[in-house]
């Protein structure tokens, strides 16, 4: 007695979207605001592979998200 035996092989893609937030203000802000709106911007981005997969039918392994660049003003005041 023989066995069918089907193969299945599956490809992997990768798709790299851009997404550029650009924040310029007058004054500097504070750090614990940029954190707050970074952390923000991150819960939206986790909701994305879901709403991709809903819209395509693809099922969509993770996300992963990281700075490109980042510009820290620091400023100290001197006691006289």
């Amino acid at each position: 007695m023989t066995q069918n035996t089907r193969v299945i092989t599956q490809t992997e893609f990768s798709l790299d979207v851009s997404y550029k937030v650009f924040y310029s203000t007058k004054d500097p802000v504070p750090i614990d605001e940029m954190v707050s709106a970074l952390l923000a911007i991150e819960r939206i981005l986790k909701r994305a592979p879901r709403v991709f997969s809903a819209v395509t039918g693809v099922p969509i392994e993770k996300l992963r998200s990281m700075f490109k660049r980042l510009f820290l003003v620091v400023s100290l005041k001197i006691l006289s």
